[in-house]
């Protein structure tokens, strides 16, 4: 019985991931590996999510593992990339350079195109 409930948890997880990301059942499996069917399959409860696939899935959409079998824990994972701009971010909140804090200040008011530009200067310099 108590499986039963575990896995409708886990198809009911599976659908809100998949909406959340505004995805179709397609275009959801095509991401992770799956067909429509495997995808409607899963969020019907008719089939279990094999382990492959719940941890395509985690891994394709940021999600926290345990929060998809079990429902526990924050739903998205923290990656190593966020984990190190948090850090970063808040060594040079509490830094007295007022440059590099106006530098970040000024870089979030850029869009896309200048933020490519900058991006790839920044990796030039650093390679010399």
């Amino acid at each position: 019985m108590h499986e039963q409930i575990q896995e409708k948890e886990i198809k009911d997880r599976i659908k809100e991931i998949r909406e959340d990301a505004g995805l179709s059942q397609k275009d959801f499996g095509s991401k992770v590996k799956l067909s429509r069917s495997q995808i409607s399959c899963y969020e019907k409860g008719i089939r279990d999510a094999t382990d492959r696939s719940i941890k395509d899935i985690c891994r394709e959409f940021d999600i926290n593992e345990n929060w998809l079998r079990f429902g526990e824990g924050e739903k998205h994972s923290i990656n190593k990339k966020d984990s190190l701009l948090a850090e970063v971010l808040a060594e040079i909140t509490i830094s007295n350079n007022i440059q590099i804090k106006e530098i970040i200040i000024k870089l979030c008011e850029l869009d896309e195109q200048y933020l490519d530009l900058i991006n790839k200067l920044i990796d030039g310099l650093l390679k010399k």
